[in-house]
């Protein structure tokens, strides 16, 4: 909803943990011009609303069924690749300067590795060695943040898509 500018979200950080914030956007309250026409977007809207509010209100809505697939737009769910490929950049540096970095160029090899093969090299091995050492411990993946709402809930948010 937030790619369809029906809804914003802000998160701030707070000793706490992180205060996120759901705002209804005008675009949200469209009326249509003919009460009997039915505009498809708005339709979608008021269905992702409407888990909006079952999920934080517990304020269930019947549904209605229609046998018709609504589209999304394909231009209001693309995401900010370029930042999150950075961010992702970024972070495989990070972990790449405190491991131990191993020579992995064999004598018998000919062709010589190029500094990014070696890299790569050296990044999976890395990867390998933590997958073996803690398998029973699961992460949550670095490009999300999970917190718990003030009913309680637990929450997954990503501040690079905002979803």
């Amino acid at each position: 909803m937030q790619k369809r500018s029906l809804v914003q979200l802000m998160h701030r950080q707070e000793e706490r943990g992180v205060k996120v914030g759901v705002h209804l956007l005008e675009a949200g309250l469209v009326k249509p011009e003919f009460l009997s026409g039915g505009n498809a977007r708005m339709k979608k809207a008021n269905q992702l609303m409407q888990k909006l509010m079952e999920y934080f209100y517990d304020f269930i809505i019947p549904e209605v069924v229609e046998g018709e697939e609504l589209e999304c737009d394909t231009d209001l769910e693309r995401q900010n690749v370029e930042e999150m490929y950075e961010h992702v950049r970024l972070q495989h540096q990070s972990e790449g300067v405190g491991g131990e970095i191993y020579d992995v160029q064999h004598q018998a090899l000919i062709p010589v590795l190029r500094p990014y093969q070696s890299q790569a090299v050296n990044w999976m091995l890395r990867r390998e060695k933590y997958r073996r050492s803690q398998e029973t411990e699961q992460r949550l993946h670095f490009l999300w943040r999970d917190f718990v709402s003030l009913c309680g809930k637990k929450l997954f948010y990503n501040p690079f898509t905002g979803w």
